[in-house]
This record gives C-alpha cells, structure tokens and sequence, in this order.
C-alpha cells in the first residue's frame, strides 16, 4: 500500500490510500492489505444483510429499513451501532449474536466470498450520478479530514475519475456490481434504485422484505415506512443517538452529515451546464454497452 499526495493542475489537494492499483480512501482501516484480506475472508452467516452501495446513495436510509426487517423491532439506528467492512474493525464481528446488517461501499470484487458463494443476502442500493456526486460533494464540504481540499470542479473531475477513492469511480460500480450480479447466480443480490425509494417507498419496503423472508404484517411494514421518513431520520440523527467517536476527526461530535435534502434532482440547483454535461458525456462514454434507466427527476 502506498499513500497518494497529489495536488492537480489547480491546486486541488487529494490523499488517498492506494493498493494493486485501486483507491481508498484514509479513512479505509490499516493498510487496506490486511482489512481487505479480513473482508475477503468474512465468515458469513446465512442470516447477514449487507447493504452494498455506493457512498450517497441512500445506505442510511436503507439500513433504516432493513433493520427493523430483520429485528421485528422499530427504532433509529445510527452509526454508532453499524458494522461497516472497510472501515470498522471486523475482528468482533462473530461475537454479535443478532442478525446482522452490514456496510459497505466496497465494489463487487471486494466483497465476501462468502457472499460471491451464495452465503447471506445482499441489498445494493443505486443513485443516478448526478444527484449522488452533489450530495457527496455538500457532504465532504461540511467535514474534516476527508483527503480533498479543492473546488467543486476538481472534485468532480476526481469523481469522474478511476483514481476516485472509495475502490472505484460510480462508473466502475455500477458495472462490476452488475457484471457480478449477471455472472455470478449463487449471489444473492436485490437491487434498489433510490429514486425507486423515493417515488414508490411502501412498494419498495414491500421488496426488500420480501427478499429478506421478513415475517412481517402490512401493519408492522406500514409502520416502517412511516419510520424512515426523511425528517424522522433527520430528526433522531441530530439527538445524541446520531454522534459516534470513529468519526470525531472527521466533524464535531463524530456526527457525519448524512441528512441533507433527501431529493431527486437537486443536480439542477448546483451543477453549472458544463458540468452536467461533462457528467453526460462520461456516462456515454464509460457506460457504453450497458442499459440503465437513469432518473434525474
């Protein structure tokens, strides 16, 4: 493993881990050799739930969903209590005794084997580019630490980019998860588009417990959605409930501003036409051969 310091054309500052040519970012435990090598050899459980996704795509809210899913139990669960691969200690993972529901942002090659096996149950939750590259640049701009100072110009070029450090760029993603979901059938993957959240959350919540074997009534799953309400979130996530120390480096009080607007297409408010396109032009390019039903609004 190597340390990237490198400063762009513009003075743009970004630090990142970097491994057998991929990226990670700081924040990704140790020396990324050895977290990966435990990530690899997980031992999953044939109950877990990992919610996969690519960061700003709506993991909280997923996790928010799935929660009270696989515990029969409705209630707020916060980063204090969440188990995520690459930036967690994963060594006292065997001693919790409950279903489990883990994170990750990791791109399909990293995954469990386990998991590749056909072990446990996977949710990969999926935003439209644009939307997510606005909330993950709002996101970093409230925070510390986050291994980039520099403008909104160079954090897209960089998000846009293969050195981007959370494993993978949103292109590359996007096409390893579906590469893997398409070759690999033991895999056992539901696919959620946020956006689908957005317009149809019952039907959704409907979806996932079903492919979860959630024993649930439509009372208790009415219940939840009620629950993952964006100001509900917001709301219990400004309480203490919403503070951890693993990330008090990165904003006061260890509480990562995870709840914005909690919108589709807020894009339109803050990307300039030239970086729309650019982002449109890169989907052409780098998704070539690939059909995904985008939505911007």
């Amino acid at each position: 493993m190597e340390v990237v310091n490198t400063t762009d054309k513009e003075g743009n500052k970004i630090k990142y881990k970097k491994y057998k040519g991929r990226s990670f970012h700081m924040q990704t435990v140790g020396n990324v050799e050895d977290q990966l090598r435990m990530v690899e050899t997980f031992k999953v459980r044939s109950d877990d739930v990992f919610i996969c996704t690519f960061p700003k795509s709506g993991t909280h809210w997923v996790a928010n969903i799935v929660i009270p899913l696989i515990t029969g139990s409705i209630g707020f669960s916060s980063e204090e209590n969440g188990l995520t691969l690459e930036f967690h200690d994963l060594s006292a993972a065997d001693e919790i005794e409950d279903r489990r529901a883990i994170g990750s942002h990791l791109s399909y090659p990293f995954i469990p084997a386990g998991v590749k096996g056909g072990t446990g149950k996977v949710i990969n939750v999926l935003r439209n580019p644009k939307d997510t590259f606005v909330s993950f640049w709002k996101y970093f701009s409230t925070m510390l630490n986050t291994g980039y100072e520099g403008t909104m110009d160079g954090f897209l070029r960089f998000f846009l980019s293969d050195e981007f450090y959370m494993s993978a760029s949103w292109f590359t993603y996007i096409k390893e998860w579906t590469d893997g979901k398409s070759n690999n059938p033991d895999i056992q993957v539901h696919t959620v588009w946020y956006e689908d959240l957005k317009e149809n959350l019952y039907d959704e919540i409907v979806k996932i417990s079903a492919f979860l074997g959630s024993k649930v009534d439509e009372k208790f799953l009415r219940e939840v959605e009620s629950s993952v309400s964006f100001t509900r979130l917001k709301a219990a996530h400004n309480t203490d409930t919403g503070t951890t120390d693993r990330w008090k480096d990165l904003c006061k009080d260890g509480r990562l501003p995870i709840y914005r607007k909690g919108v589709i297409g807020d894009w339109k408010n803050e990307l300039t036409v030239a970086q729309s396109e650019l982002i449109d032009t890169a989907i052409k390019e780098r998704l070539a051969g690939y059909t995904f039903n985008l939505k911007y609004e």
